[in-house]
């Protein structure tokens, strides 16, 4: 595999998306932003797929889990403790970060058996 290519994804999926989706929620009151975070991660889903790079969409929803984490533990006000009830603002993120890779393992598994590559 293309080591650029790896970098490159990873890179891209180590944007805090999850934490921009909510500090947009709060901020402004709109879910806006969580259609950004959904056609952010669709384009590297795409990408990681149609270039085979798996491994890379796994570890960088990991990596988007832990930057968006880190961003929150120092950017989170007191006003996100009580906005995201019933969830705590942990709780959501890691409810959107697991949706996510869900969502895109989905695709990954539809792409590969519409094309005969796999499936059980």
């Amino acid at each position: 595999m293309n080591w650029g290519v790896r970098i490159l994804l990873c890179i891209g999926y180590s944007i805090p998306y999850g934490f921009f989706a909510m500090h947009g929620d709060v901020v402004s009151g709109t879910m806006l932003f969580y259609g950004v975070m959904i056609v952010c991660f669709a384009v590297l889903c795409y990408f990681s797929t149609k270039t085979a790079n798996i491994k890379s969409l796994i570890v960088g929803n990991i990596l988007s889990y832990f930057s968006s984490y880190g961003f929150m533990l120092g950017y989170q006000t007191e006003e996100w403790s009580w906005y995201f009830k019933p969830f705590t603002a942990h709780s959501l993120l890691v409810v959107l970060s697991v949706a996510a890779l869900f969502l895109q393992l989905a695709f990954v598994y539809y792409d590969r058996v519409s094309r005969g590559k796999g499936g059980s």
